[in-house]
């Protein structure tokens, strides 16, 4: 009985055995599905300066209004978010007792004329003695100012926007009492923008006022012309950089205040290693690797890479990571590993 019991064991074991080997026998004659891939050359080219500076956008105009005189609100014309146009009207005080003053001042005036014209006559004619002619003179001068002052504070009553713009700030309701100078209103014109760099010391000599630059915002995914408007000649205490502002024109208005971006100067070119935004993959921390074909063009070795910059919407500058010559696989799959066996 215990020889058969052992003559099954053995039995069972050769059974085993040979069904494990049938199954991988039967792996291996499975050939690995290739995954269809894009590739290109990896090569430099000619780009026009490589070097960006990280830019703020700000509006070509900007003020906080407020009223001159002081008063009591009675009507407010506009909302934030708004267009206005120049002198259109933003709000309005109670201006009874400003109307009241000018009037009188103007009584006055016309009073001190009426008699002026009528002693200048007598001086004219030496009837007049040179004193009391002066007299009059100053006195006509002083009305002529007082009214001026009082027509000023009448015209003060009513706040007007000074330029064409959009309403960002609103700080007025009808029925406040305000103060000379309360900040009311912010008004800012996009109709041209600014965008401002900070250059180091090193680097201040290539920018020069009235040359041509690029803007690329990456939130619009758009790239923009202009022309650098100023470059500061005085460098920041604590930077030990120079400000430099380029000017955009922001014709469909698309481009806001204190929006991001990068600028490169238009005028110098630089050869660089430039691949597609799409052949990059990221991993754990943040590593960034691509995929390239290996010697016998049928798989794919991952290369860790390290970029210098983005450029644009779809083009990365390569630092380090890759040769030239080699075909990078520029379309992205997720299904892609080390030594996958692809297609094209």
């Amino acid at each position: 009985m215990q020889r058969n019991l052992i003559r099954g064991s053995v039995l069972f074991a050769l059974f085993i055995t040979t069904l494990s080997c049938s199954k991988k026998e039967s792996n291996f004659s499975i050939a690995p599905t290739a995954i269809q891939v894009k590739s290109q050359v990896v090569k430099k080219v000619m780009i026009e300066n490589a070097k960006s500076h990280a830019a703020t956008i700000e509006p070509e105009q900007v003020a906080t209004v407020g009223f001159a005189v002081p008063g009591t609100v009675t009507g407010v014309y506009v909302k934030e978010g708004q267009q206005v146009i120049a002198g259109q009207q933003l709000a309005k005080l109670d201006n009874q007792a400003y109307l009241n003053a000018y009037q009188i001042a103007a009584a006055s005036y016309d009073q001190v004329m009426d008699l002026y014209q009528r002693l200048h006559k007598l001086y004219e004619k030496g009837s007049l003695p040179e004193r009391d002619y002066l007299d009059i003179k100053t006195k006509l001068a002083q009305a002529q100012a007082n009214k001026n002052i009082n027509a000023k504070q009448l015209q003060d009553a009513s706040l007007k926007a000074s330029f064409q713009g959009i309403i960002t700030m609103k700080n007025a309701e009808k029925g406040m009492v305000i103060a000379p100078g309360q900040p009311l209103f912010t008004l800012v014109n996009m109709d041209e923008v600014l965008a401002k760099i900070n250059v180091p010391e090193s680097e201040i000599n290539q920018f020069k006022k009235g040359q041509r630059a690029r803007l690329y915002i990456p939130s619009l995914q758009q790239e923009y012309q202009g022309t650098i408007d100023l470059v500061n000649p005085q460098a920041d205490p604590v930077t030990r950089s120079y400000m430099v502002k380029i000017r955009i024109k922001n014709t469909n208005n698309e481009i806001f205040g204190g929006m991001l971006g990068d600028v490169w100067l238009n005028e110098e070119q630089q050869e660089e290693l430039v691949i597609p935004a799409s052949a990059i993959h990221k991993g754990e921390n943040g590593i960034t690797y691509v995929y390239v074909l290996d010697g016998s063009s049928s798989g794919v070795v991952k290369k860790r890479v390290k970029i210098a910059q983005v450029r644009g919407a779809n083009e990365l500058i390569i630092q380090s990571g890759l040769e030239i010559g080699e075909r990078l696989v520029i379309s992205a799959s997720a299904k892609l590993h080390e030594g996958a066996v692809v297609t094209q």
